[in-house]
C-alpha cells in the first residue's frame, strides 16, 4: 500500500480507539448512575435493610471491558500502521 493509504488507516484507526475509549466511559457512567438511583430509592423504601444496598458499588460492566480492549486493540494497529507509512526502506513499485 501507498504511504498515504497507511496514514490515512493509521488515523481511521486511532479515531476508532477513541471512540471505544469514550463508548467505556460511557457505559461505565450509566452503570455508576444506575447504582446510585437504585441507593436512593431503596433508602426511602421500607424494605432497605432487607435488601442490604448500603454496600453496593458500581461494577465494571463487560461492554466497558469489551470497549476498553476494542481500544487497545485499535490504538495498537493504528501505531503499527503508522510507522510502516513512516519507513523509507521499501522501495517505490516498478512501473509496467
Amino acid at each position: 500500500m501507498a504511504p498515504q493509504q497507511l496514514k490515512i488507516m493509521a488515523i481511521v484507526l486511532l479515531v476508532g480507539a477513541g471512540v471505544f475509549v469514550f463508548a467505556a466511559i460511557e457505559r461505565y457512567n450509566e452503570n455508576a448512575n444506575n447504582v446510585a438511583a437504585m441507593k436512593s430509592l431503596m433508602q426511602g423504601s421500607p424494605l432497605a435493610g432487607a435488601f442490604g444496598t448500603a454496600s453496593a458499588r458500581p461494577a465494571v460492566p463487560a461492554s466497558t471491558k469489551y470497549c476498553a480492549l476494542g481500544a487497545l486493540i485499535c490504538a495498537a494497529a493504528g501505531l503499527v500502521v503508522l510507522s510502516r507509512s513512516n519507513r523509507k526502506d521499501e522501495a517505490p513499485p516498478a512501473p509496467q
